[in-house]
């Protein structure tokens, strides 16, 4: 279990960390508002970190450049969107780990009254963040179409070349069953997404006639409609696009190599970008980033198996090999 110290002190250098990062981010964005708030909050994080290294004795000021340079690279590779939804997950957990140490007592008398100021101005930044991310909604749609388009190609077509590789002899036919079900697969999610967002926006369009014919009547002021829809058009493009992409990663072993070791690679391939793309899931659904990994990966291990031993079953029993 970790001291009052070191605690303190991992406090402060993720305020430093923050300090920084907000102050940089202003500078590269373009949207001048944000760009403003970002500084406000990078000097309110400065004297955040301040608090926390003035309740330690024997430590000196640190600035953690390594992460803020890791942090910029991701803003630059991942987007607003996704930075945002990262930011806002840190606040909250700054919230839930500050509201731990002032309810566990450790906090000497005369910092108490900070301390619940200091978690304040975190309630704040998470509110700010969730403001800005919902700015950005139609955005962030887009990722999660085709994060979750791709991870379903991913899945669906290294399922099918390895139920198809023990049977099939020459490993381009196995590639060429692969692309038929991830064409296949792509019309069905791109169709899927059209009528699921269009049903939505359907949805949303009537209760805003309503609510309008029902205003003219009572001459109540309608509530704003807050949430951002997608363009079902748009949306079924984008998911079908990311499918194809998904299905490239399993197919590609199979137009150079053949055999188990194509299938390991694929497997390999496969696991590689899945983990990419539940990472990202979990940031955009905010929820816990290892238990969503390590539950689609072995999802992804379970139905490749499968398929494998149940292509070697009907290669062994059956004695099929084309």
């Amino acid at each position: 279990m970790e001291d009052f110290e070191s605690i303190t002190y991992k406090y402060y250098r993720g305020e430093m960390k923050d300090y920084l990062f907000y102050s940089k981010l202003a500078e590269i964005e373009k949207d001048e508002e944000l760009r403003e708030s970002l500084r406000k909050l990078s000097a309110m994080e400065r004297e955040h970190a301040r608090f926390f290294l003035s309740m330690l004795r024997n430590k000196r000021e640190a600035v953690p450049r390594f992460s803020v340079h890791i942090s910029l690279l991701l803003r630059r590779l991942l987007g607003l969107s996704i930075t945002l939804k990262i930011l806002e997950r840190g606040e909250k957990r700054a919230i839930e780990s500050y509201i731990r140490m002032l309810e566990g007592n450790m906090v000497p008398e005369e910092y108490r009254e900070r301390l619940r100021a200091i978690i304040v101005d975190e309630i704040y930044h998470e509110d700010f963040f969730e403001h800005r991310e919902e700015l950005v909604a139609r955005r962030t749609e887009k990722i999660r179409d085709a994060v979750y388009g791709m991870s379903d190609g991913l899945v669906e077509v290294l399922a099918s070349v390895a139920g198809l590789a023990p049977v099939l002899i020459v490993p381009l036919y196995v590639a060429i069953g692969g692309l038929v079900v991830g064409i296949s697969g792509s019309l069905s999610m791109a169709i899927g997404a059209y009528l699921s967002v269009k049903a939505e926006k359907d949805y949303r369009e009537s209760r805003v006639r309503i609510e309008t014919l029902k205003s003219r009547v009572t001459g109540e002021v309608m509530e704003e409609e807050k949430k951002v829809y997608s363009n079902p058009l748009s949306s079924a493009i984008n998911t079908g696009l990311f499918y194809i992409l998904g299905a490239i990663f399993p197919i590609l072993p199979f137009l150079f190599l053949g055999g188990n070791l194509a299938v390991v690679l694929s497997f390999i391939l496969v696991v590689t970008a899945q983990s990419i793309t539940s990472i990202m899931i979990s940031i955009l659904s905010d929820t816990p980033i290892l238990k969503s990994l390590l539950r689609t990966v072995s999802l992804t291990v379970f139905a490749a198996l499968s398929t494998y031993l149940i292509g070697n079953v009907i290669h062994s029993v059956l004695g099929i090999s084309i």
